[in-house]
């Protein structure tokens, strides 16, 4: 596949309204009926870079979101700390804590939009494979059935970790975008590169658009940049490239990879 043709594939697919709109120095809209909803996961980090790496690219999204039409009431942080940082209350992550969190949103009317980010080590296979957590593990199939109970008009899963194409197969819907830093089953590890690219790739595309240069921010963009970064990172290095990302934005369960040489 051509780097031409990955990169018309990638727009065809967002040619839906922006994801993220630029809001900046503009004064926010009442609540709605149907507001956003923004739910940022990271799981157990193993290790003191794991836990900077994981720590980091959530808060990152959680300025980017707040400076383009999120609310802080409107997003939800759980990492392994339960900690109450700069950005306000952040839950710790146990399996309990999300369970009750999900099923007190399968109950509310449809959002206009929601965007879930999860981080994290995972061990097994497709839809089995388990994300670790303070305490209880949780495996894909159970978060996926607990994002399935959240009613929204567009859903955006961003994937920072193993087996990102168990969630192409089992959760791709219409209206649904999932972008996975590593994706297929043969590359079984945390995208490292992908977490550390993705979140800041994000934040200069918003503050681009922010002066002017660009009306909205392209998702579209923002995923091929970061590839590109990961890319380079691997050949600079000398190093086999181990992440593979996923874009899926059509509903087939299918997905696409850009290719190596991107």
């Amino acid at each position: 596949m051509s780097k031409r043709i990955w990169r018309l594939a990638a727009f065809a697919f967002f040619s839906f309204p922006a994801v993220f709109p630029v809001l900046k120095n503009q004064a926010l809209a009442a609540p709605s009926e149907n507001p956003k909803l923004a739910v940022l996961i990271t799981g157990l980090s193993g290790g003191y870079d794991y836990k900077k790496s994981f720590l980091g690219s959530s808060r990152a999204l959680h300025n980017m979101l707040r400076e383009n039409g999120y609310g802080e009431d409107s997003i939800v942080v759980f990492n392994e700390q339960g900690s109450v940082g700069e950005n306000g209350n952040e839950l710790m992550a146990t399996r309990e804590n999300l369970e009750s969190f999900f099923e007190g949103q399968a109950g509310k009317s449809e959002r206009e939009q929601v965007v879930v980010f999860i981080a994290g080590h995972a061990n097994g296979h497709d839809e089995n494979a388990k994300l670790h957590l303070p305490g209880r593990d949780v495996d894909f199939k159970t978060l996926i059935s607990w994002l399935d109970g959240i009613k929204t008009k567009q859903m955006i899963v961003v994937l920072a970790t193993p087996q990102g194409e168990a969630w192409m197969k089992k959760f791709s819907r219409p209206g649904r975008v999932i972008l996975a830093g590593n994706g297929l089953r043969k590359h079984n590890a945390l995208p490292v590169m992908f977490l550390k690219f993705f979140p800041a790739e994000l934040l200069t595309a918003s503050s681009t658009a922010a002066e002017g240069e660009s009306a909205e921010v392209s998702l579209a963009d923002v995923f091929l940049r970061t590839h590109q970064k990961v890319m380079e990172w691997y050949r600079t290095n000398g190093l086999y490239p181990t992440e593979e990302p996923y874009l899926e934005a059509d509903g087939d369960g299918k997905g696409i990879v850009p290719p190596a040489d991107e």
